[in-house]
């Protein structure tokens, strides 16, 4: 029942960002002046942000190339939109494929760092700001930073667990084709899981976290 709602969550958060990333995305490509206009953007708005880091990047980095930055914005958007559906039909159907895994960790990263961009450039805040009283307490961009990284941990923490399921049934093979027998526990207190070999009268125990 745990694994069904945690699922369930994944396949939501998923679906949600999926649709941010889409409608963003989309809003780029139908302007028709996001890729010649964001030079201009963002050299226009140099002097409202607060960070001079980023405002440093910006001006080193990302204003001179401009039109490269724009395009891979833009496609960028589209492409994680449409992986994260794929990875929300995934959850929904139950079963998340390694590679999908693998991936989406990659997809749900390189989003968090497109929206921690967007943070900063828009001057983001976290904490009272009276001289922008229509500021809010948590943007949207930072939020949804968070939860892309959440969804990434996720991701690889069922990956490891792939891996040593693998090993655990190699170990199961490999002393089945011994002719010994395996006898699998979890200790309840640790959650760890105990496999035992017994051959002869010596038993072999190798253990692991579920």
């Amino acid at each position: 029942m745990v694994n069904t709602h945690r699922r369930g969550f994944e396949a939501f958060v998923s679906l949600v960002l999926a649709y941010e990333w889409l409608v963003s995305g989309l809003d780029k490509v139908l302007s028709g002046q996001f890729v010649t206009g964001l030079h201009s953007t963002l050299k226009g708005s140099l002097s409202m942000i607060p960070y001079g880091f980023y405002k440093s990047i910006l001006h080193a980095w990302i204003i001179p190339h401009a039109v490269i930055f724009a395009w891979l914005v833009m496609v960028g958007e589209l492409l994680l939109g449409l992986f994260f559906s794929t990875l929300a039909i995934f959850y929904i159907r139950g079963v998340v494929p390694r590679f999908v895994g693998v991936l989406g960790a990659v997809a749900a990263f390189s989003a968090a760092f497109l929206n921690m961009n967007f943070f900063f450039f828009q001057a983001g805040h976290f904490f009272i700001t009276p001289s922008d009283p229509f500021d809010e307490g948590i943007p949207v961009d930072f939020l949804m930073a968070v939860l892309e990284l959440g969804l990434m941990i996720s991701l690889l923490v069922k990956d490891v667990r792939a891996i040593h399921s693998g090993k655990e049934v190699a170990l199961l093979r490999e002393t089945q084709s011994a002719g010994t027998v395996c006898i699998r526990g979890t200790d309840r207190t640790t959650g760890r899981v105990h496999i035992t070999t017994v051959s002869g009268s010596t038993p072999h125990s190798n253990s692991g976290p579920r």
